[in-house]
């Protein structure tokens, strides 16, 4: 499973990798509750997807 960290890189490339307001997200997969595989490809073709990121309790 591919996740957004191996796109992002390492803290010094973050800032030119983040996409803007408006702009396309890469494509990435997640797992869900389950641990099954959720693409954001595979969630698009039902329509708009709205991305929360929420980093949790550090």
């Amino acid at each position: 499973m591919s996740g957004i960290g191996a796109y992002l890189g390492g803290p010094s490339e973050i800032a030119g990798r983040v996409p803007l307001l408006g702009q396309p997200a890469p494509e990435f997969e997640l797992a869900d509750e389950q641990g099954n595989g959720v693409t954001l490809r595979r969630l698009t073709r039902r329509g708009p997807v709205l991305l929360h990121l929420y980093r949790g309790h550090w």
